[in-house]
């Protein structure tokens, strides 16, 4: 983004009455879902990623794992919808990748801004090698044996490993399959990439809940032992390690409430064997990745900047800013973030994580066109540079976009009492 002294370029002052949404954008990598079987080796998703407080608590724990005399590499990521779980994980298969691929040096190159050194243990841990074999599974309701058997016989193929192996994959890929059988194969492929010059094996199971789902409508299968064995097998050293990682919206036993106390209990037993990581950002960390997602076209007007500076001393005094964003930060959010109010923006994620789908909901908003979505409020807008006289400036408001989203065809938007109580009254003004 261009530095605020700089001015307004020659096309905008030619044309003054520009509506918003062509000088102020939202990236599209952030208004996506994230689909690892889809997305796995897209180089631009990979650049974009802002690793977070919490997403490199996740990396410090498998970049623990990376080593081959190494006890724990099965971590479950446990947070509610759109908190960034699957987006994590495809960072992950990222920095494990082949070193010379453009997606492990786009993974790199970013954890380096972030953490220089865990960037490194993630560069060490397949430097020389081909990397992880990355086996994803995106979870539908559906048999675990099956749905894993499938996705390793996808990555062998895609891995260019005897054809063989991948017709006895899915001569497996089979409801009640026997659990031996299933790691045996698992084994064989760790054996046949590290032939191959691998570095290790990395087992991706995304919405895993919708497959625990399926499985506490069939219990009988006792498939959900298959993670139990899956977490014990990676634990064991290897020339190519095993590494699992799951990604659901609950703890393991939130999807046995239909099962008998017995099975429940065996579920909570085999949660035991994953290293558990509660994933959800707090407001001032899911504050940094809005503010990465917009982009603009030229400098602030004089008025506006004026405007940002009054309420963000207002807010700074107030107390009103989230725990862990200092004042010059915020600031500098503020600006980045503009047409939305400070207000709006402070409140944004805690209101997504109150009543709706967390950042995926935030970022369905930044980037709808549809009704109350923001990016129709930027095509509604006039860009107005303040003339030399100064009357231009009033046109630039702050009005339009300090109301929260509202989801169509609602027209209005009640916040809890909480967050009325603590952000409203430090507002004044239109």
């Amino acid at each position: 983004m261009p530095p605020l002294d700089q001015p307004l370029d020659r096309t905008a002052d030619q044309a003054p009455n520009q509506p918003l949404d062509r000088r102020v954008r939202i990236g599209a990598v952030y208004t996506r879902s994230i689909n690892l079987a889809r997305d796995g080796n897209t180089p631009e998703l990979v650049r974009a990623y802002l690793p977070t407080s919490r997403a490199l608590q996740s990396l410090r724990q498998i970049a623990d794992g990376l080593t081959k005399d190494a006890h724990n590499r099965a971590l479950a990521l446990i947070g509610p919808y759109g908190s960034g779980k699957s987006t994590l994980g495809l960072f992950a298969g990222a920095l494990l990748a082949a070193p010379e691929t453009e997606l492990h040096q786009a993974a790199t190159t970013v954890l380096d801004g972030a953490d220089r050194d865990l960037s490194e243990r993630f560069r060490s841990a397949v430097a020389g090698q081909r990397g992880y074999l990355r086996v994803t599974v995106n979870g539908i309701p559906d048999s675990l044996v099956r749905q894993l058997m499938l996705a390793l016989a996808i990555a062998v193929e895609q891995a260019g490993l005897p054809p063989a192996l991948q017709e006895e994959l899915l001569g497996v890929a089979e409801s009640g399959a026997p659990m031996d059988a299933v790691l045996k194969l698992v084994s064989r492929v760790q054996r046949a990439w590290a032939y191959a010059g691998g570095s290790g094996v990395l087992i991706e199971l995304d919405e895993l809940g919708k497959i625990l789902e399926y499985e506490s409508f069939h219990p009988q299968r006792r498939e959900i032992h298959l993670l139990q064995l899956l977490a014990e097998h990676a634990q064991q050293a290897s020339p190519t390690p095993l590494q699992v990682l799951v990604m659901l919206h609950q703890a393991f036993e939130h999807y046995s409430h239909r099962l008998g106390k017995q099975l429940r209990d065996e579920w909570q037993k085999v949660q035991g064997r994953f290293e558990a990581n509660a994933f959800l950002e707090p407001a001032e960390q899911a504050l940094r990745v809005v503010g990465a997602a917009f982009e603009r076209d030229g400098a602030l007007p004089a008025a506006v900047s004026a405007q940002l500076d009054r309420a963000s001393a207002t807010l700074t005094a107030e107390g009103a800013l989230p725990l862990g964003l200092e004042a010059e930060k915020a600031r500098q959010l503020f600006d980045r973030c503009y047409p939305l109010h400070p207000v709006t923006l402070l409140i944004l994620p805690t209101l997504c994580q109150k009543v709706a789908q967390n950042e995926r909901t935030l970022f369905s908003y930044l980037g709808s066109s549809e009704p109350y979505g923001l990016g129709e409020r930027l095509g509604s807008v006039a860009w107005s540079p303040p003339s030399p006289a100064g009357g231009g400036a009033e046109r630039l408001r702050l009005a339009p976009f300090w109301h929260a989203p509202e989801p169509a065809p609602a027209r209005h938007y009640s916040l809890p009492r909480a967050l009325r109580a603590r952000w409203l009254p430090h507002v004044s003004g239109p």
